[in-house]
């Protein structure tokens, strides 16, 4: 949802997917590929670059054994065969970077040997590619997409360092709040599920004692306050538009700010799971973390509410969604009544009731799969509340 607010954007100006042989018309690179400055020839293939299972750079780069056969550590450790070759993968070995010697230039970082495969020479095809852009915010977006890749590959280290790389991104004329604070929001996440599977292996192995456990549960909470921070920078920096009339198009300013308020619902509801399932923290201050997180998950809705109703991000689905969420939360608190989110339940059948109808008269055939999905869902909850009865 972080990245419904921005544009897609090429992965890269060289296109590392593309087949080597394929002419590019407009090429961009800062390092020449595709210009006839350089070739593929001249500097390796894309797999010594471009991990094929995250498809995105190498972050640490590892080969698999016995093929040799080069991915990032943290997806080459999730393979049983290799995805280029099909070899059985029997083990890994991280690859040092080691001394070029002089294979290496004076005056530059660049490895003057372009078939080496090192992480030194990736992370200078990196730097490269990111001078070239216009401005910090197309880096930032760029480095997101990069993270967004590791983590999808479930790459979850090399998705945490990316995100952490946006953080030293220096501003220009253009603001990255919002930028820093979806690194933020995701860091956070990130950290905590690294907690969960502590928590998975502990009856195996103590692997975090309750002082570092502390810590880390401190660092969330901090992280998630600077992402709230850099979102309200986001929207006091914006410039005042005014509302839209009689369905006229929004304006672009006016989407910008939807897309902040929607940032602002994605970071309280994620910050609100991570406080609801807080892993046996030995604090009194954390003592009511389920009510907290119920607060939390009540101005993610606040925000959602605002955000498709005001500026258009969004639809009544994702309020609806919200309430839900919100009302399973409310029932599920110690001492809560029969009569717990009941209230929030109805609200959420009037949203999405009111939106399928919309949604039945203006359908198309393509449409009518999501319309039964709506309904099921909507049934779902018609059900609850009989049951509250």
């Amino acid at each position: 949802l972080f990245f419904a607010s921005f544009k897609t954007q090429p992965y890269c100006n060289c296109s590392l997917e593309q087949k080597h042989n394929s002419k590019m018309s407009e090429p961009q690179c800062p390092l020449g590929y595709g210009s006839g400055k350089r070739t593929s020839a001249d500097v390796g293939s894309s797999s010594i670059v471009e991990c094929v299972l995250c498809r995105t750079f190498i972050y640490d780069m590892t080969k698999v054994i016995p093929c040799q056969c080069r991915y990032c550590h943290g997806c080459a450790i999730q393979l049983k065969d290799c995805l280029q070759c099909g070899r059985d993968v029997e083990g890994v070995e991280r690859i040092a970077d080691v001394d070029i010697g002089n294979g290496a230039s004076q005056n530059s970082d660049e490895p003057r040997d372009h078939s080496a495969s090192s992480n030194r020479k990736i992370e200078f095809i990196l730097k490269a590619h990111l001078k070239s852009m216009s401005s910090c915010r197309e880096q930032a977006i760029f480095i997101l997409q990069m993270a967004a890749r590791h983590e999808r590959a479930r790459n979850y280290h090399a998705a945490l360092k990316r995100y952490e790389q946006v953080l030293e991104i220096p501003e220009d004329k253009d603001s990255i709040h919002l930028e820093r604070a979806i690194a933020l929001s995701k860091c956070a996440t990130l950290i905590d599920m690294e907690l969960s599977k502590e928590d998975a292996n502990q009856q195996i192995n103590n692997l975090m004692d309750t002082s570092a456990r502390n810590k880390a549960v401190v660092e969330i909470d901090d992280k998630f306050r600077l992402a709230e921070h850099e979102l309200k920078e986001a929207l006091t920096s914006l410039p005042a538009v005014a509302p839209s009339v009689n369905d006229e198009p929004l304006q672009k300013h006016d989407q910008t700010a939807g897309h902040v308020l929607n940032a602002f619902s994605v970071l309280y509801s994620q910050w609100a799971y991570v406080l609801w399932n807080q892993r046996g923290i030995e604090d009194p201050n954390t003592s009511n973390t389920k009510s907290q997180a119920v607060e939390k998950l009540r101005q993610s809705l606040d925000y959602k509410v605002k955000a498709v109703h005001d500026h258009g991000e969004g639809t009544a689905v994702d309020i609806a969604r919200s309430m839900y969420s919100l009302a399973q939360c409310l029932k599920a608190l110690p001492g809560a009544s029969v009569e717990s989110g009941k209230e929030e339940i109805l609200q959420a059948i009037n949203e999405l009731s009111s939106y399928i109808s919309k949604l039945e008269q203006n359908t198309s055939g393509a449409d009518l799969d999501n319309v039964e999905s709506l309904r099921q869902f909507l049934s779902k909850m018609v059900q609850e509340i009989q049951e509250c009865k």
